[in-house]
């Protein structure tokens, strides 16, 4: 797998449930939505 388009489109995160893993998983959420295509219809 050598380009973006090869790599799986999920992620899999793991630890326990503190604070920190908490923060990690709105960090990844935040990204995606950041970077994702915008669109013009309805999600």
């Amino acid at each position: 797998m050598t380009h973006a388009e090869d790599l799986p489109r999920y992620r899999l995160l793991t630890g326990p449930d503190d604070a920190a893993f908490c923060r990690r998983v709105s960090e990844m959420l935040l990204y995606r939505r950041a970077n994702a295509p915008h669109t013009s219809g309805p999600v």
